[in-house]
């Protein structure tokens, strides 16, 4: 008895947006919205957002030597701070100051409740925050606005602020 070799039958389909039926979301999307995005409209999208070919292309270019110069430039940065004592701890007196400000403006009030239990720290901690308004090293009621750049910057560009 003779063992027959097995068959493979290995082939590739192509689907362009001809070729595939337009409403193919009605599967599994609710009715209005099968017929807005359709197979047509979610090509048209593709093409338009090919950043990397055609009309978006010096854009793209643009944009990536940008990313590229900044990736540089916060290695520069990060690595002079390492090697440079004096900048470092000037660095770290300026993030510090930044945190303490973002910490203050979400949780001002849960802090100030809870050190009221005690009145000799209270009234040091005031006492603090007084002398740096006073020197107007602590801004104690700026805008929103302000609050929420100091927040977001202290988020994204602060390590030991997160």
């Amino acid at each position: 008895m003779e063992d027959k070799k097995s068959m493979i039958n290995c082939h590739a389909h192509i689907f362009t947006s001809k070729t595939v039926p337009p409403y193919l979301a009605k599967s599994f999307l609710p009715w209005p919205f099968y017929k807005i995005i359709n197979t047509d409209v979610l090509m048209r999208i593709n093409e338009f957002l090919k950043f990397d070919q055609g009309k978006w292309k010096l854009f793209y270019e643009h944009w990536k030597t940008i990313k590229i110069q900044s990736k540089n430039l916060w290695h520069n940065y990060r690595t002079f701070l390492h090697r440079n004592f004096i900048a470092k701890t000037i660095a770290t007196i300026i993030n510090v100051w930044f945190v303490i400000h973002a910490l203050y403006y979400l949780l001002g009030v849960q802090i100030s409740a809870l050190i009221k239990s005690n009145d000799w720290l209270f009234t040091n901690i005031r006492n603090a925050f007084l002398f740096l308004e006073s020197k107007h090293i602590f801004l104690k009621d700026p805008s929103f606005l302000y609050k929420a750049i100091v927040i977001l910057f202290v988020f994204f560009f602060i390590e030991m602020g997160r």
